[in-house]
């Protein structure tokens, strides 16, 4: 439904429906939200394996969820989450797993800090808190 892009609140039916408005009548929050998935459907839109690239379970926590998305092909991305109410520091082994050679310099497309794959194979990184980083070649 509309209205999800900015966190618009619904109830039972008919409030379930209510009318689209635009970024000037849109709160603080609301932009903030709506700028989010901007940012997710432009990396969805610009990085391939996040649309055709196989499920790879990398590291997993009651808090944190980090997996990978690798294509047959070539090309591979990292998606990590934190539900936590504070960043939450990470490392996930992605050689092996995703096919990223040490040295590799993974972007984030949410706008933090890139990471460089380790001579070990692995990408340590720290999720912001309530986010997501979505790192990629």
């Amino acid at each position: 439904y509309y209205g999800d892009e900015y966190g618009q609140w619904g109830g039972a039916d008919p409030n379930n429906r209510l009318l689209w408005r635009n970024g000037g009548s849109l709160s603080a929050d609301e932009q903030a939200t709506l700028a989010f998935v901007r940012k997710l459907g432009s990396a969805r839109r610009d990085i391939p394996a996040l649309r055709r690239g196989d499920y790879v379970s990398l590291a997993v926590t009651e808090d944190t969820l980090v997996f990978g998305r690798k294509m047959s092909g070539g090309g591979a991305a990292v998606v990590a989450l934190n539900r936590l109410g504070s960043p939450a520091s990470v490392s996930a082994e992605v050689t092996g797993a995703l096919g990223l050679p040490s040295g590799t310099t993974l972007v984030d497309s949410m706008g933090g800090p890139s990471v460089v794959v380790s001579a070990g194979g692995t990408a340590s990184f720290t999720i912001p808190a309530r986010s997501v980083v979505i790192l990629h070649p």
